[in-house]
């Protein structure tokens, strides 16, 4: 008899593994409809074990989320790169503008930048501190416009375009290009970075040392 009711006691607590407070329709293992409090929680010496936090989602079911995930959700983007090698990369101009290929990153906080495609793809909308600069070979002809772009979603948001200037037969332009804007940015937004020059330079140089030729990307909002 004893048996029995065991095993009945355990059929009545599977069929009810759900329960409800406030509520007559639980939809998870305890399910309540209105507010909880809690009186104290002792904190927790182990650090290893305290690398969750306990979150509430927007329809009210608890999860789990780790602290590392919880800060690199607030922090906004901030990327600088530049290329991959330090000696000169030789792009095509043949058809008025090339993308330049920055691959290599000094850091990415949020992974936005694909190094394949050279190309930023925004994960957050917010407003973008967006830079880039770049130093051309010192063999430029002069009277040649060579400038630089901000590319967004394919189209040109800001460009510095200007002609080398000579002196006494001497090209006395520096061989320095730089831009810089603020733009407000969607999620998906993309970002790209291009040479623009005269189509009789055929290709141009640019020097792929770091510190005269990167980019950064910076959210302030």
């Amino acid at each position: 008899m004893k048996k029995v009711s065991y095993v009945l006691l355990l059929v009545s607590i599977n069929a009810f593994s759900q329960i409800g407070i406030g509520t007559t329709a639980p939809t998870e293992t305890l399910d309540v409809d209105g507010t909880v409090r809690i009186r104290e929680v002792p904190p927790s010496s182990n650090l290893q074990s305290s690398k969750d936090y306990i979150l509430a989602s927007d329809n009210g079911v608890i999860t789990s989320m780790t602290a590392k995930d919880v800060i690199a959700k607030g922090l906004p983007s901030a990327i600088k790169g530049s290329f991959s090698t330090s000696g000169l990369l030789n792009l095509s101009l043949l058809s008025g503008s090339a993308v330049i290929p920055f691959d290599e990153m000094e850091f990415d906080i949020n992974n936005e930048f694909n190094t394949s495609e050279y190309k930023f793809v925004a994960t957050e909308a917010g407003i973008y501190e967006v830079k880039a600069q770049v130093a051309l070979s010192s063999t430029i002809s002069a009277a040649s416009s060579i400038g630089v772009q901000i590319n967004k979603n394919g189209m040109v948001v800001q460009e510095n375009s200007f002609a080398n200037i000579t002196l006494l037969s001497t090209n006395v332009t520096p061989p320095v290009r730089t831009i810089g804007t603020l733009l407000q940015l969607a999620p998906g937004d993309e970002i790209t970075f291009s040479i623009v020059g005269d189509i009789a330079l055929g290709s141009i140089d640019i020097q792929g040392d770091t510190s005269t030729s990167y980019f950064y990307i910076h959210q302030i909002r």
